[in-house]
């Protein structure tokens, strides 16, 4: 670790929780894994967050940052230039710096006179030339790039000018679940001895939840108490269009079917141990995102620390994680495979088994406390490099 100082000073950039969203888990768990690895660091985080939210940061939020003020983020430069700051992690994800492109938190990220390592989490196949620019920017300006996949790094390195001295890659992290049966937790849960179906996160059109409840719907034919549980709230952009009407619709859907007593939505934002036991309580967990352009999904990490039979469309994240029989691949918006895999796992229990000791085998190269640990390896080298 660094010898210059006896202790880090660290500054994530990024949405934080209590914001829902996916990218404000990411740099909680992220935030944990550093301390865990290096106790005596310093973590601070500038929270980006929409103009006039009502959020309740923790302690660990040094500084908010409004997405639509450019004064905003000339204070939020000037906080962390000023601050004493060794390295800034900065969670890259177009939409968040205030605009869909990305313009603003290119030119914040400019500002900034500490060594920037930028993990990034926009798809990279998005096809709006000012968007594919920005990143290039984004990508030419920090000092580190952290990709999560395999693909991504290559097309880093191929499309968007990356410097390959300078494109490092990092998994999502996962923590570190035990493997389990889930008949436990069902009891705990009320449950019963269902066959439990499982996919949870915020709620958005393009995670195809409506194939999910069509394939439920054959299942059924198998499998007569069948549960197909959707767990977590509506995003915020969903919201923010069309409020509650897409849940309804999909509530409808499912009535439709027959299945009411079947499909059941919960809209709370789980984390923790509240989202362990749901998880530990599911036969096949599903991600099935209905088109290709789909980036990392927490979601199908999480099912593979906790060994669960992922079932998934084959968006190139899924493809990366699930090989090797560590899952099963099915494709976009096909409800009657989606079925057909969901009735092999539940009715094998040998193939379910393998599947479930694959994926958590898969999973210990993901975990938390190793991904801290690479991340200070990085800071490390562009500390003692110097800002670029």
């Amino acid at each position: 670790m660094t010898t210059a100082k006896t202790q880090r000073r660290i500054a994530v950039v990024s949405t934080y929780l209590p914001r829902r969203c996916g990218l404000a888990t990411f740099a909680h768990d992220l935030v944990g894994a550093l301390r865990d690895a290096e106790p005596n660091c310093e973590v601070d985080v500038i929270a980006v967050g929409p103009p006039n939210s009502a959020f309740v940061y923790p302690p660990i939020v040094a500084h908010a940052l409004r997405n639509t003020s450019i004064a905003s983020y000339h204070a939020a430069a000037s906080f962390i230039n000023n601050g004493g700051y060794d390295v800034v992690s900065l969670q890259f994800e177009h939409g968040i710096f205030g605009d869909s492109h990305g313009e603003v938190g290119l030119e914040f990220l400019r500002s900034l006179r500490v060594p920037v390592v930028t993990t990034l989490h926009s798809d990279l196949d998005r096809g709006f030339e000012l968007e594919r620019r920005v990143l290039r920017g984004v990508v030419a300006a920090s000092d580190a790039t952290v990709a999560m996949t395999d693909f991504a790094t290559q097309r880093l390195i191929a499309e968007f000018d990356g410097p390959v001295a300078r494109i490092v890659q990092v998994p999502h992290g996962v923590p570190d679940l035990p493997y389990a049966e889930p008949g436990e937790w069902k009891d705990r849960l009320g449950l019963g001895d269902r066959p439990v179906v499982l996919n949870f996160g915020l709620l958005a059109r393009h995670k195809g939840v409506a194939t999910a409840i069509e394939a439920i719907a054959k299942v059924r034919n198998v499998y007569e108490d069948v549960l197909f549980v959707v767990a977590g709230p509506t995003s915020a952009t969903e919201l923010a269009q069309h409020g509650e009407g897409f849940r309804h619709s999909l509530q409808d859907y499912a009535c439709r079917l027959g299945l009411d007593k079947h499909v059941r939505f919960d809209d709370k934002f789980i984390v923790d141990e509240e989202l362990h036991q749901l998880v530990q309580a599911c036969d096949v967990l599903l991600t099935p995102y209905s088109h290709y352009l789909q980036g990392i999904s927490g979601t199908l990490s999480y099912g593979l620390a906790a060994g669960k039979a992922v079932i998934s469309t084959p968006f190139p994240y899924a493809q990366e994680m699930l090989s090797a029989g560590a899952g099963v691949l099915v494709p976009f918006n096909d409800a009657a495979a989606l079925a057909a895999a969901i009735t092999r796992i539940l009715g094998d229990n040998a193939l379910r088994t393998k599947v479930r000791h694959s994926a958590h085998e898969r999973a210990q190269n993901l975990l938390w406390r190793r991904v801290g640990a690479r991340y200070l390896s990085i800071f490390d080298k562009v500390q003692a490099k110097g800002k670029q």
